[in-house]
């Protein structure tokens, strides 16, 4: 049985394509139905409806009977779905094994960015889950680089379009980030951080943590392989940010740093 309150079929047809992700995050309730209307989001668990029954409203962070947060996958959702109702379609999240070849690529697109960039930037990493080798990726090359003192990270858009990539407006705030495509899907991804944020930039410990820490390894790469085929690609990113945000404050812990919010990772 799935509740819906929701008079609008995109939304329900939403509704339906969510239920798996919130199964992965919550994967201890058993079968969920997914209830919502424009305030409010239930997840039920359907094998004792009694037991777990969260709303979601503007003020209320849901968790699954475990105390499992399900806010981040309910919050991508709720974003998602003016699109859906708009009649936008959103291609399933594509995953692939590991390629050798993302290391040349990383390569040749570092050289690219830093000849066009002009001495700007003094160090450029691959980062993302291109860059550990046995792990399920997205087939995208993320980049770090590290701006020169005095130069603006965020005023590298013009020298960055002769290859082809556009800031990305609607990304993290605290660096600049700059996106490339080819036939209207990403290829290439660079973060750009000042000087000061370089030593400890989520990217870069988180990275490290995975080409470190097998067992982080091989949890990141299980969830991967568990949430692999949605068609949601916020809510793909929302169902990984606990494990995120876990693995990241141990690596900042290792290296006797705070923890810090994971959003921007």
């Amino acid at each position: 049985m799935v509740i819906c309150t929701e008079h609008h079929q995109a939304a329900v047809e939403s509704a339906f394509a969510l239920v798996e992700v919130v199964r992965k995050v919550a994967g201890d309730v058993g079968g969920l139905a997914v209830g919502l209307d424009d305030d409010t989001i239930l997840v039920v668990a359907e094998s004792s409806p009694k037991a777990v029954v969260r709303s979601q409203t503007a003020s209320e962070s849901p968790t699954s009977a475990t105390g499992i947060a399900l806010e981040p996958t309910m919050r991508a959702f709720r974003s998602g779905r003016s699109a859906r109702r708009a009649g936008s379609v959103t291609a399933m999240v594509e995953l692939q094994p590991h390629h050798e070849a993302w290391a040349g690529s990383f390569v040749h697109a570092a050289d690219e960015a830093s000849a066009v960039l002009g001495g700007r930037v003094d160090a450029i990493e691959h980062i993302g889950s291109t860059a550990v080798p046995g792990l399920l990726a997205k087939p995208i090359i993320d980049m770090a680089a590290r701006a020169v003192e005095g130069a603006d990270p965020f005023a590298m858009g013009e020298a960055l379009e002769g290859l082809g990539c556009a800031s990305h407006v609607t990304g993290p705030k605290n660096h600049a980030v700059y996106v490339r495509s080819a036939e209207a899907r990403r290829t290439h991804i660079l973060h750009v951080f000042s000087a000061e944020q370089w030593p400890h930039c989520n990217q870069r410990l988180f990275r490290d943590k995975l080409l470190q820490d097998e067992d982080a390894r091989r949890r990141y790469q299980q969830l991967k392989e568990e949430i692999a085929g949605t068609t949601d690609g916020r809510a793909y990113t929302a169902a990984k940010s606990s494990l995120i945000q876990e693995l990241l404050n141990d690596e900042r812990e290792s290296r006797g740093l705070p923890p810090v919010e994971a959003w921007d990772k």
